[in-house]
């Protein structure tokens, strides 16, 4: 704390309102602090629904934590005060002792909807950390500008598109770095291809069968004997054309989702 109060002096300490107000302002401050680096309309602890009702908790709201009493699930969050009046020595009575609190109730000061759980210290997102969502277009709209930049809940992200800082992984799967390999060796490389066309040297060893006449016979020689015919001459031939020569489809199975990386 940025304040204290040395009570270990001997001899009488003065204690008097003052005191007490500054005991009290250095913990107010401090607090307050802490409920707004939570951010506003935040789950610190329970506020869980079951079966309908709302278990008790803590909530960051309006800068101030203040607990959340439960009870029966309601469309919005009240924001009540509970006030204790004490007597003082002059028998007069004041209101000394406020207690501030959150529950469900019909007409309050935010949906219940509103409220969203904090997430633990360990699950913090750091720069460059990557993380695809589910969501749809009116999401993408409401939540990220023109250029990709993140606004609104999404503030401090980007969707990974080459804008912003952020490499293009629109379209592209990920693949973990491997030093030992050449396609995979440096951070940001690309490569692969939606579609690809074999070359020859692609093929697999194959061959064609064909049926070609042969050449030749016998004719008679009326004086006895005959004449043989044969076409010794050797001669290329090709099948026709086969295949299209279109590009085949490369894709493994995917599902697109949304990348977007922390700034």
């Amino acid at each position: 704390m940025n304040k204290k109060i040395d009570f270990t002096n001997l001899g009488g300490y003065p204690l008097d309102q003052d005191s007490l107000a500054f005991m009290q302002d250095s913990y107010r401050g401090a607090l307050g602090a802490l409920a707004r680096l939570c951010g506003d309309k935040t789950i610190l602890h329970g506020v869980e629904v079951a079966a309908g009702n709302v278990s008790d908790g803590w909530i960051a709201y309006n800068g101030e934590l203040m607990p959340f009493v439960g009870g029966s699930l309601g469309a919005q969050v009240v924001i009540a005060e509970t006030v204790v009046p004490l007597i003082f020595e002059d028998n007069a009575q004041h209101d000394v002792e406020f207690t501030k609190y959150a529950t469900c109730g019909a007409l309050g000061a935010f949906l219940f909807s509103e409220l969203k759980a904090l997430a633990p210290l360990s699950q913090i997102w750091v720069k460059g950390d990557i993380k695809e969502i589910d969501c749809d277009a009116a999401y993408i709209a409401a939540n990220f500008d023109g250029s990709g930049l993140g606004i609104n809940e999404r503030a401090g992200w980007a969707i990974c598109n080459g804008n912003n800082g952020t490499k293009n992984r629109q379209g592209r799967v990920s693949a973990a770095m491997d030093a030992a390999q050449v396609e995979f060796n440096l951070m940001g490389k690309t490569g692969g291809a939606k579609t690809h066309t074999l070359s020859v040297n692609e093929l697999p060893s194959h061959r064609h069968d064909y049926k070609h006449g042969g050449v030749g016979g016998v004719d008679s020689n009326p004086a006895g004997g005959g004449y043989g015919v044969n076409n010794p001459t050797q001669y290329t031939h090709q099948t026709e054309y086969a295949g299209g020569g279109l590009a085949h489809n490369n894709l493994q199975p995917y599902i697109v989702t949304l990348v977007i990386q922390k700034l």
